[in-house]
């Protein structure tokens, strides 16, 4: 299953500090152990939140009697070529450089969970984005005034991802 979680696209970068912070929320949270024959303790609605460091993506995990819910908010940045590293920020593999990077010789290192592009942002200001519908300021700092659409807007393309109870 841990195996499973890694290659989702939901968050490459945090997958070890997820997989840290779900064993140390298991021993903290387990029930004390019960005799045969009591009824076993509900499990109240645990929640873990968390943010990526490497990628503008935030989540969250609840537990409860019913499943296991897991939201992802991730932020894919204004519409941009494939170069752009906001896009590639989110996709494991080789990091595709713009033309004006490919004359550096520079080489970039693939985009893994240990290495490649940092996109900073404030942890849990793509949520707060989803749920307000409104920019977070220090969300996309300098690329706030890079440009507008036709519309006015920012031109974030961005995304929330649920998986329902598992």
């Amino acid at each position: 299953m841990a195996d499973t979680l890694y290659y989702t696209p939901a968050d490459l970068h945090a997958y070890r500090l997820r997989e840290e912070r779900r064993k140390r929320l298991e021993a903290s949270q387990a029930p004390p152990p019960t005799q045969t024959g009591e009824a076993i303790q509900p499990i109240d609605r645990l929640v873990a939140d968390g943010s990526c460091a490497r990628c503008p993506t935030d989540f969250s995990v609840r537990a409860s009697d019913a499943g296991l819910e897991i939201t992802v908010w991730q932020d894919f940045g204004p519409e941009a070529p494939v170069t752009d590293m906001w896009w590639q920020s989110h996709i494991p593999g080789p990091v595709l450089q713009s033309e004006a990077a490919r004359g550096e010789a520079q080489p970039v290192a693939p985009n893994t969970w240990q290495s490649g592009p940092t996109i900073e942002h404030d942890p849990g200001s793509v949520r707060v984005m989803f749920e307000t519908g409104d920019a977070v300021d220090g969300l996309w700092g300098e690329r706030r005034t890079e440009g507008t659409d036709e519309a006015g807007g920012d031109g974030t393309i961005a995304r929330q991802t649920e998986f329902g109870s598992l």
